[in-house]
């Protein structure tokens, strides 16, 4: 399957019979059948698509994404009619609060908080016979996020914003020491010291900004298909325009499909480049960045007992939201990956 980006100025996409076609100065530069591209992403304001091959994305069910330069989306295209029913929303609205969306908090984090831990423990354990200082303090702090995640355990319905900030109180400690780990094996020109979201400028937190920007499009095309509302969520809060269920759902997938890929790239190459220009990562660092990832979101892993791509993991998962909030599942088991 095809990612089509279009990210530079003067691109044009159009559509000829069941395929899309990209142009550039009204040359042909590709052409991809609809039925093997999975995404469109349009990154630049200097691109630009025709109303047919945009009908022709909506009809075939390819998700169109409109994102800033770094890599976050600001928009989606998406059809009308959902898979989801009207009972999915219903339901999700109804139980904001109690036990369902408790347990579904719960599940987000505690799937994060495993994945980071056993994303450092690999880390640590590759590195006992080349640096074992360093692997020693990984697997430290892989340990002291086990700690960590045993406090969920105890906390008991309603979500109330004390609840609230409690979880977020415990992903924050979690946080430290995962992002001290990362810290400890990246190279010194990667300048990387502590997270940072929104006004990153160095290299490493740009480039984790741009893979986030590529995952939180594909969450949330998941739970639009699933009939979720992506703006009502549960552990981040409700705010005009904010996708509050798309920031809880992806969650436990940042480490597996974009910290994993990235950090190894980081590791073992000096690819990450800024354009002096508009300070942003350039051109050839994105193109790595977004073929790391898909490429990743297409990786067979095995997850509750099933081989499937990570993509579908993804949609598996935002149905699985569905059947909670419905009352039709009790439990949300998140998706961990142990490496």
């Amino acid at each position: 399957m095809q990612t089509i980006i279009l990210e530079e100025f003067g691109v044009f996409l159009g559509k000829k019979g069941e395929r899309f076609v990209v142009r550039k100065a009204k040359k042909p530069v590709a052409e991809f059948p609809a039925s093997e591209v999975e995404r469109i992403v349009i990154s630049s304001s200097g691109a630009s698509a025709s109303s047919a091959a945009l009908h022709l994305a909506v009809e075939k069910r390819v998700p169109v994404v409109f994102t800033y330069a770094s890599g976050r989306p600001f928009a989606f295209l998406t059809p009308t009619s959902g898979h989801g029913t009207v009972m999915t929303r219903r339901a999700q609205y109804e139980h904001a609060t109690d036990e369902r969306a408790l347990t579904l908090v719960v599940g987000f984090i505690r799937g994060k908080l495993m994945n980071q831990k056993f994303l450092l423990k690999a880390w640590g354990k590759s590195r006992l016979r080349t640096d074992n200082p360093k692997a020693e303090t990984l697997l430290q702090m892989s340990d002291a996020i086990d700690s960590v995640i045993e406090h969920l355990q105890g906390i008991r319905a309603p979500l109330t914003a004390d609840r609230r900030q409690e979880i977020m109180n415990v992903e924050a400690q979690a946080a430290t020491h995962y992002w001290s780990g990362v810290a400890q094996i990246l190279p010194p020109h990667m300048e990387f010291s502590t997270r940072v979201t929104r006004g990153a400028n160095d290299p490493f937190n740009m480039c984790i900004n741009y893979g986030y920007g590529l995952l939180y499009s594909e969450v949330w095309s998941a739970v639009t298909n699933a009939g979720l509302d992506p703006f009502a969520g549960f552990l981040h809060v409700d705010r005009p325009g904010r996708p509050s269920l798309v920031l809880d759902a992806i969650e436990e997938f940042r480490q597996q499909v974009v910290d994993r890929p990235l950090v190894a790239l980081c590791t073992k190459s000096n690819f990450a480049a800024i354009d002096e220009s508009d300070g942003l990562l350039d051109k050839a660092t994105r193109e790595t960045i977004a073929s790391a990832v898909i490429a990743r979101l297409a990786d067979t892993v095995n997850f509750s007992g099933v081989n499937t791509s990570l993509k579908n993991v993804i949609r598996r998962q935002s149905w699985r939201i569905a059947k909670v909030l419905r009352g039709e599942a009790v439990r949300y088991d998140p998706f961990v990956l142990k490496w």
